[in-house]
């Protein structure tokens, strides 16, 4: 999903338990952006990738 599909989305709604979460399809340039989302929702980068002009992570729930 690209960024603006992801702001609307509450993940958490399909599966509350999950403790690891894979995100994808954020340009580069929103990067910043983007990662004020996870933050409030308690998520932590544990890794990031790059390709290209596309990112993506791996988020903890603690």
């Amino acid at each position: 999903m690209i960024f603006l599909e992801q702001q609307e989305l509450d993940p958490t709604r399909f599966n509350p338990y999950a403790k690891l979460w894979i995100v994808s399809g954020i340009l580069v340039e929103q990067k910043k952006k983007y990662l004020k989302k996870p933050k409030k929702r308690g998520w932590h980068p544990i890794e990031e990738f790059s390709r290209g002009d596309w990112m993506g992570w791996i988020f903890s729930i603690v």
